[in-house]
């Protein structure tokens, strides 16, 4: 049990000289011993007051008594009425006291004026930090930020040639550029395009967007550290990138997007088929829907079927079903199966003149279905059908115009293609 002074100088009972005190639990008589120091080491029942009214020890030394519990005092005018508990002649000098340790509570009563004093300090030191903050940030009148704002763009216009993509331009987030043939457009380093990213993190990043206006292919290469993910071509529309930080040494730019550069139905620029054995129809924006192919009078030096393949990221040469059929003349007719490839007439003649268009439809995922006709002329006049599907690996990029085998060459005629989102 720790015990507490009762006061921090010596009570006097000037009116009560040679009283007697002694303590009780509150509202009983049951006694409360009373030590004379904080250890406790010395306990009585009771203490005499000395012809000043003080409290003193049985060999008349003052003291101040310690309690340990609460109490209440009485002053109890003779010895035999202190022994006996009789308070009927007593005075109560203290009422359910709870003992209270001065010192400690004074060092309590420091130290959190002390902390209090701290905790002031660091709100004066946060509400400067604050203003230093807002001071770098912007000048509040006019609100010019001086800080990097990650949703302002600047536009490049890039020349009709191949180039670098520089990590200042990189950054601002646009490129236009009117190509007059196919145009290579190479990012920069990942090192330089990092040391641009500031105060980047692994997984930072910011989105670019690569707007070509003109029917020729654009295609972004990588530089040193850049890893490229999926389709980089763009032609004659848009597509959005996003570039991330890897790690400190590595960026990754992938395609998130394309758009046309018209809505509706998007035309194509004609190609003429009058050489050559294979034709290539690349740029096909992702996310397409439907793609038509026109034939204006298309035909070949030989007698293999035209044919057709889809491609996604490259040309897929297996898994084409359904067939093309023809009719015509004096009770002709037959047709061929699909495989390799699909097959846009059902016979084939040299110098025949194809007209006609056939129409691939995606009808869920990555699988096609194909469905168009034509007629040719030369000796004997056709009409051809051709149907089918054919699943591929990826989204549709490209298409192929060739013929059964690969080759007879083209020698007339032109092709043109639409594209539907």
């Amino acid at each position: 049990m720790a015990y507490v002074a009762v006061a921090g100088i010596a009570p006097q009972y000037e009116n009560y000289a040679e009283w007697w005190i002694k303590c009780y639990a509150q509202g009983t008589t049951t006694p409360v011993s009373m030590a004379l120091d904080g250890a406790g080491s010395t306990t009585v029942a009771k203490l005499q007051l000395d012809a000043a009214g003080f409290i003193k020890t049985a060999g008349n030394a003052r003291v101040i008594p310690y309690l340990g519990e609460a109490y209440d005092a009485w002053l109890i005018p003779t010895e035999e009425d202190a022994d006996d508990n009789d308070l009927t002649s007593a005075i109560q000098v203290a009422d359910n006291i709870i003992p209270q340790d001065f010192a400690t509570n004074a060092a309590d009563i420091a130290t959190n004026a002390a902390n209090i004093a701290t905790n002031a300090a660091n709100i004066a030191t946060n509400v400067t930090n604050i203003a230093a903050n807002v001071t770098n940030k912007a000048a509040l009148s006019g609100a010019a930020f001086t800080g990097a704002v990650s949703t302002i763009t600047s536009n490049t216009p890039l020349s009709d040639a191949a180039a670098t993509l520089t990590a200042a331009q990189l950054i601002g987030g646009e490129f236009t550029i009117t190509p007059t043939v196919a145009r290579i457009q190479t990012t920069d380093t990942a090192a330089n395009i990092i040391a641009a990213m500031t105060d980047s993190v692994d997984d930072s990043s910011f989105n670019i967007a690569m707007i070509n206006l003109a029917a020729f292919d654009v295609t972004i290469a990588s530089g040193s550290g850049v890893t490229l993910v999926g389709n980089m071509l763009v032609n004659d529309g848009s597509a959005t990138f996003k570039v991330r930080r890897l790690t400190s040494s590595t960026v990754s730019v992938t395609r998130l997007n394309s758009a046309s550069a018209s809505g509706g139905i998007n035309i194509g620029t004609p190609v003429a088929t009058t050489s050559g054995t294979a034709i290539d129809l690349t740029g096909i924006p992702l996310g397409v829907k439907r793609v038509t192919i026109f034939f204006d009078g298309v035909s070949t030096n030989g007698t293999a079927r035209i044919m057709t393949q889809l491609g996604a990221g490259s040309i897929e040469t297996s898994g084409y079903v359904g067939s093309a059929t023809y009719a015509g003349g004096t009770n002709n007719c037959g047709g061929a199966s699909h495989s390799a490839d699909f097959k846009m007439v059902g016979t084939q003649a040299a110098s025949a003149l194809i007209n006609g268009s056939y129409v691939y439809s995606k009808s869920s995922g990555n699988q096609w279905v194909l469905s168009g006709s034509a007629s040719s002329a030369s000796a004997t006049s056709y009409n051809h059908t051709s149907s089918g599907t054919k699943t591929l690996t990826g989204e549709l990029d490209r298409i192929r115009l060739s013929t059964s085998g690969g080759t007879d060459a083209f020698d007339a005629g032109a092709i043109n293609i639409s594209w539907e989102f």
